[in-house]
């Protein structure tokens, strides 16, 4: 898992400060360590789905997933995570490659879970995260779902402030449920759209649907116009588009709230501005090239940057409260470029020993996120 606040994307980058960011998904590694495929501790048969039961796969998840992260296992990490938590994961590992820094081990302390009723395909966890070296825990919320072959895999993951714990120890009084059960669609619609449009810093945020927010307003939404400015000082420009969502399969009843995640994809596209050389450029040191491993400069008449970002909402049962952003991931993905020739446009996934040049319109390494 990418434990680490220090790292928000783009925004961290900039210097916008990510004192409450939340990065913490399976750590990750480079292509000299997929060969290392240790079979996954949390995939396992397994009896009825109990809070018991749950303790249990969390405690095989950290040590097989902490190991992984410290040593930058992507094998390991592909086992035992699914995106768009191993999407993060990887842009982590780069990052840590990158500064020459590895992540910290870690284990969860004192869980508390949301399960659903009957046969369930997904259970929430929230717990203190301790990590080696750091003497304060976090705390952290994640999804774990039901893996193809019958194993759990972790999908989902914030670190919250501390305020919220009180809030998100009540998830198991009450059987989880889907977002989409728990929340009207009207209302997930346009929290959608506001998420959406304050990760670019929209000039009138609508505070009465949901609530200001320091990494989704003060970090991810600034991060955004210093990059912009930045650009713009490069004689360059960019623009985001929305090219996917998904709520969680699980959500989870706490207090008068319901606490869901909220996963958007989006895609920034880099253009040159006129009167420039006509050619749109990042180099090797961009953050995002960073994050997805990319160790050249990346050129064209076109960059886009494919993105996934998790948000973990409190949203209230009462209509007239606005929902709060609990944490947020903000990653990159792949990057691909639209040339002068357009015959020889290209894509690269952010897993490196997985990198190649191919066709454009070939589909992003990263699957749909959850």
């Amino acid at each position: 898992m990418n434990r680490d606040r220090r790292q928000h994307g783009r925004a961290a980058a900039l210097g916008v400060a990510a004192a409450v960011v939340l990065v913490v998904t399976g750590g990750c590694g480079s292509a000299s360590s997929a060969g290392h495929a240790d079979p996954p501790a949390v995939h396992s048969q397994r009896p009825a789905l109990t809070a018991a039961v749950a303790a249990g796969l969390l405690a095989a998840f950290d040590r097989s997933d902490s190991a992984a992260s410290a040593s930058g296992n992507i094998a390991v990490l592909g086992a035992d995570e699914a995106p768009p938590a191993l999407d993060d994961s990887i842009a982590a590992v780069h990052r840590a490659q990158a500064s020459h820094s590895p992540q910290p081990t870690f284990s969860h302390a004192d869980p508390v879970f949301a399960i659903p009723g009957g046969t369930p395909s997904c259970f929430l966890a929230a717990a203190t995260l301790h990590l080696k070296g750091d003497e304060i825990p976090e705390y952290d919320v994640s999804q774990f779902i039901q893996g193809p072959l019958g194993g759990w895999q972790l999908n989902l993951h914030v670190l919250v402030p501390s305020s919220a714990e009180p809030q998100l120890a009540l998830i198991g009084a009450q059987p989880a449920t889907s977002a989409a059960a728990a929340i009207p669609a009207a209302r997930r619609q346009a929290l959608v759209s506001q998420v959406f449009a304050r990760t670019t810093a929209v000039a009138h945020p609508d505070f009465s649907l949901l609530a200001s927010s320091v990494v989704l307003d003060q970090e991810l939404g600034a991060g955004w116009t210093l990059y912009l400015q930045a650009l713009r000082a490069a004689h360059m420009t960019v623009s985001r588009t929305l090219t996917g969502v998904q709520w969680s399969a699980c959500a989870a009843r706490a207090g008068g709230s319901v606490i869901a995640f909220l996963t958007i994809e989006a895609a920034d596209t880099i253009r040159p501005l006129p009167g420039g050389s006509g050619v749109a450029e990042l180099t090797a040191q961009d953050p995002d090239m960073i994050g997805i491993g990319q160790r050249t400069t990346v050129r064209g008449s076109s960059i886009s940057v494919s993105r996934v970002e998790e948000f973990l909402l409190s949203v209230p049962v009462s209509a007239d409260a606005p929902a709060q952003i609990l944490g947020l991931v903000d990653a990159p993905v792949s990057v691909s470029t639209v040339p002068a020739d357009p015959s020889s446009a290209s894509t690269v996934p952010a897993d490196p020993s997985s990198a190649s040049t191919v066709p454009a319109g070939t589909p992003s390494a990263k699957a749909t996120a959850p």
